[in-house]
């Protein structure tokens, strides 16, 4: 993963440069050596509208057209670890070396891996890398979960041409290679989403796809709860495959097999069959090396017999707050669970804003040790003001190349904000930057601290992580929960945590 080590701390916030925007740090309440560095990142055909910024708040809203995502910031005895937040980063990796190189290039470098390489990075910037909000109204004829190096894909692509092929895959290399395939073969019926498929293919149409492959899943024997194949997911896929279609497991692990032939029992209708060491058209590297070691392969297909099924969809739903909260603080490092609803709610570490004064002061290393050994009470939100460092004062404690940097390339601009970044509830039209309020005009950033917590909700199945953000009492979502029925659940669920309004029968425990 891309990052650096450095002598001494990138101080220059509030500033763009090309089309990203560096907003002020915020650093971790219980730990004050983590800290977060947020980048508002632009797309190719919008620039931030500063005229418009609110210097004295975040909760100025961005177009979707905008993207955040943070870089972290660990502060360690004589020396600064700069690297992205895997939570936010974003899948052009190049973007991330580009944002890193700028921070690099304004301290003294101790070491890094930023080196520029063209490999697996030309299909960074592509129409065939999807998002997960892109899904709805997606038809794909052919849907691949984990599809690795990419050789049953691509030919399932060459071979369909004038059908759509739709690909999962959580690990960016092998995203990168199959983009990389798809611009050197041309292809234009292949996609890639690069999220969890067991919550995205909630989002696709039912009734939509021949076919559903999951070629030589990682079993996790030992960890059950983390298998793609359960209950959950032979529904979904049930309800996107058309009459007739099928799901197709290929797998090298017998106990994997059987216990999806168990679950597909369970079902009150099933049509299923099972094959020994079938010939396959494509063959994967890794099924190569194993037919070699004369490992059994086993196919498992599951048919859709009957269209008879009523699927109840979703209904849609604004993962919104209609409350405001100050106090966020004491929900954090603390968990809830509803076992009725099979759905939990885990908040994290918080952080919050910091003063730039104390931001120059983590230069000395005196300072850093003792800031660390602090406790919370030695460590009031008071003293946690927004940052806004002047000009000149930047100047002064900035590395000397900081005043040869040339004027079209970096500005000093008021800040941007996190709010609704990532909404996909909102249409770009519903959420352009807007004017400056003038109440907020009024309110000095030291009596709003921005917060922001760790938030991880949904079902035991397959959770869901993202930022909860909160200025002046509103609340919102960094990246927005998606429209399904763990999510709206759970949103629901952590709306009468914040409000005090639990059930009795809620498990509730505190992280250490």
């Amino acid at each position: 993963m891309p990052h650096f080590i450095s002598k001494n701390m990138f101080l220059c916030v509030n500033i763009s440069h090309n089309d990203f925007f560096i907003m002020p740090y915020l650093r971790n309440f219980r730990h004050p050596n983590l800290m977060i560095l947020p980048i508002i990142l632009e797309s190719k055909s919008q620039k931030v509208a500063k005229k418009n910024l609110d210097s004295n708040s975040l909760t100025t809203k961005i177009d979707s057209t905008h993207e955040v995502l943070f870089i972290r910031c660990v502060v360690k005895s004589d020396r600064f670890l700069y690297k992205i937040d895997k939570l936010t980063q974003v899948s052009n990796l190049n973007k991330i070396k580009e944002i890193l190189s700028f921070l690099a290039s304004h301290v003294d470098v101790i070491s890094h891996n930023l080196s520029e390489t063209k490999k697996h990075t030309k299909g960074s910037n592509t129409p065939f890398l999807l998002k997960e909000t892109q899904l709805t109204g997606l038809k794909p004829h052919f849907i691949e979960i984990g599809f690795g190096s990419g050789r049953h894909i691509l030919s399932l692509a060459k071979s369909n041409p004038k059908k759509i092929i739709l690909g999962f895959e959580i690990h960016a290399p092998s995203i990168r290679q199959v983009l990389n395939a798809i611009e050197s073969y041309q292809l234009k019926n292949l996609y890639i989403c690069a999220a969890d498929a067991r919550n995205a293919m909630q989002l696709i149409d039912s009734s939509v796809a021949n076919a559903i492959f999951l070629h030589f899943p990682v079993p996790w024997n030992n960890a059950k709860h983390r298998r793609v194949m359960s209950r959950d997911f032979l529904l979904a896929c049930f309800r996107i495959l058309r009459l007739n279609g099928h799901l197709n497991l290929r797998s090298d692990d017998l106990e994997y097999v059987r216990d999806s032939i168990n679950e597909m029992l369970s079902a009150p209708i099933a049509h299923f069959e099972v094959k020994k060491n079938n010939a396959a058209n494509v063959i994967s590297k890794y099924e190569a090396r194993w037919t070699k070691q004369q490992k059994d392969i086993y196919d498992l297909f599951l048919y859709k017999q009957s269209d008879s099924e009523s699927f109840l969809k979703s209904q849609d739903c604004v993962f919104e707050f209609d409350f405001s909260l100050s106090n966020i603080e004491s929900f954090c490092n603390q968990k809830w669970v509803d076992k009725e609803n099979s759905v939990f709610i885990s908040i994290g570490d918080m952080y919050i804003s910091v003063d730039s004064n104390d931001l120059v002061n983590l230069d000395s290393k005196e300072n850093i040790e003792s800031k660390s050994q602090n406790s919370q009470d030695n460590f009031p939100l008071d003293s946690m003001s927004h940052p806004f460092p002047p000009t000149e004062n930047l100047k002064e404690n900035y590395p000397a190349n900081f005043a040869n940097t040339q004027e079209n390339e970096v500005s000093l601009e008021n800040e941007v904000s996190l709010e609704n970044i990532e909404s996909k509830n909102l249409s770009p039209a519903h959420h352009p930057i807007l004017e400056k309020d003038s109440k907020n005009k009024s309110q000095t950033p030291a009596n709003h601290p921005t917060k922001i917590v760790e938030l991880t909700f949904g079902s035991f199945y397959v959770p869901f992580s993202t930022y909860l953000v909160i200025e002046n009492g509103n609340l919102h979502y960094l990246k927005y929960p998606l429209n399904i029925k763990s999510h709206i659940i759970a949103h629901k669920f952590l709306c009468k945590i914040l409000n005090n309004k639990l059930d009795s029968n809620i498990i509730h425990q505190k992280l250490s």
